[in-house]
């Protein structure tokens, strides 16, 4: 049996090495937001998910509102991922809280779907980890209130 959680996509980092907002970015016909957004929908249907954004100056209302779901400002801009990850623990009012950076287009449902289902153990974290061993924090769930202590 899954638990409650709440979903957060980290979009609008400085993309420094990519040279534009990743965010917007067309990946197999989608924005990386987009894609990000519909594959959490998919795999957890039931989670209230939003965008967390770096800085609400970065993209315009127009491009805000065209994510079509729920905006939050990163509480202390400019420190990176590690801050919106902060971020969606601080707004989230679940249980668990899922957190996905856009970036990562080949995330799949099965592997949100396979986490979810994790969430059931006593663990503080779920993180995958590549074959590489690898861990991707920013493709996994958190129990909110052991991180936010």
């Amino acid at each position: 049996m899954r638990s409650k959680f709440e979903a957060f996509i980290l979009i609008g980092g400085r993309s420094s090495r990519f040279g534009s907002d990743k965010a917007f970015a067309e990946f197999s016909g989608k924005t990386l937001a987009q894609r990000a957004a519909d594959l959490v929908e998919i795999a957890l249907p039931n989670a209230n998910s939003r965008f967390v954004i770096s800085d609400p100056e970065q993209f315009s209302p127009e491009l805000i509102f065209r994510l079509g779901r729920p905006v939050v400002a990163d509480l202390n801009p400019g420190f990176g991922a590690w801050s919106g990850l902060h971020t969606a623990l601080a707004y989230s009012a679940s249980e668990w809280t899922f957190v996905l950076a856009c970036d990562l287009p080949y995330v799949s449902v099965s592997l949100m779907e396979k986490l979810a289902d994790l969430t059931d153990i006593s663990a503080d974290a779920i993180v995958p980890r590549q074959r590489e061993g690898i861990l991707q924090p920013l493709c996994a769930f958190y129990r909110r209130d052991v991180v936010l202590r």
